[in-house]
């Protein structure tokens, strides 16, 4: 009988929350069963939100207004600049913005609009009649615009350059690979490099002046490697988990991470927050955090063999 390894993709949202107690909601819209972009998703508490005072701009942009849909709290005064070279106008005809009427405007020239009343608000240029948006009043600030794929989240700072790594209740061999981590236009690439333990990293000089590799991080081993010419390579084989500083002691300016991680299940956050780890065997892991260090909260999780599990992570700083 063969024993079947099950692996799973994980995948999900990372947030940062700040010092306050607000949570954040994330999920995926669909409708008739497809992910729904361009969708707006507000939550309304039981207590109404004060009207809000800040500005957001309606840029008016080779004829089109960008963007097409824009979510705001009531009381926010939207600003509608010109950035193409022709005049623009901008009017609604809906009742709850008051029918405005904005006039004709030149190039690089600004009006704005203070939008008090919940609703949806058609918004036109009687110069270019082709040009269409709708800015959605909300009553209250809990909202996010859903992306092509569906997902939103609303509340919380997306948490791009982190990474998100399980570990399993028993400890994963070591790895025999190898990586590079390159110096180009006096630059460790990539800055941020995560690999699991054992792993030999080479250090290549693609510049056409000498550079030396060191680290002072104790978990490496202090190493220095010297320095080396154009189009040569050094290597150091990482052993222990842990953060490595990585430094060029000809040019200081150049600095890298290496981030060593006992078992090789790991996903590096993008911009947006999202993640993904790939090819994880079922079992039961502990998910943690790397942000400019190692981040204190930690969150179990069981991968059972399906073939995505979500994991949506908000950290305290």
């Amino acid at each position: 009988m063969t024993t079947q390894v099950v692996r799973t993709v994980l995948f999900g949202w990372l947030v940062l929350a700040g010092a306050s107690q607000a949570a954040t909601v994330a999920g995926t819209v669909r409708i008739d069963g497809e992910p729904a972009g361009a969708v707006v998703v507000y939550l309304e508490g039981a207590t109404e939100a004060p009207p809000a005072s800040s500005q957001v701009v309606m840029d008016q942009h080779n004829l089109e207004f960008l963007p097409k849909v824009l979510p705001v709290t009531r009381g926010t005064t939207v600003e509608f600049t010109n950035s193409d070279d022709i005049q623009h106008n901008v009017f609604s005809p809906s009742a709850v913005a008051g029918k405005f009427d904005l006039g004709a405007y030149g190039p690089g020239a600004v009006r704005g609009v203070t939008l008090s009343e919940p609703g949806e608000v058609l918004v036109l240029c009687n110069i270019h009649m082709e040009m269409e948006a709708r800015i959605l009043v909300l009553r209250d600030p809990y909202f996010g615009v859903a992306a092509d794929d569906g997902t939103f989240r609303i509340g919380g700072e997306p948490a791009g350059a982190a990474v998100v790594y399980l570990e399993g209740a028993i400890e994963a061999p070591a790895a025999s690979s190898r990586v590079v981590m390159d110096q180009r236009n006096l630059q460790f690439l990539p800055k941020l490099l995560t690999v699991p333990r054992g792993t030999t990293v080479e250090f290549t000089n693609s510049d056409d002046i000498q550079h030396n590799v060191f680290s002072p991080s104790d978990v490496a081993g202090k190493f220095d490697l010297g320095a080396y010419g154009p189009g040569a390579v050094r290597s150091v084989t990482f052993s222990n988990p842990g953060e490595v500083l990585v430094l060029c002691n000809i040019h200081m300016e150049m600095e890298a991470r290496i981030l060593v991680l006992r078992d090789p299940y790991f996903g590096v956050a993008a911009d947006d927050g999202t993640f993904r780890i790939a090819a994880v065997p079922a079992g039961h892991y502990t998910a943690k955090v790397w942000r400019d260090g190692f981040l204190h909260d930690t969150r179990p999780i069981d991968v059972d063999g399906d073939d995505k599990v979500e994991l949506d992570l908000e950290l305290s700083r």
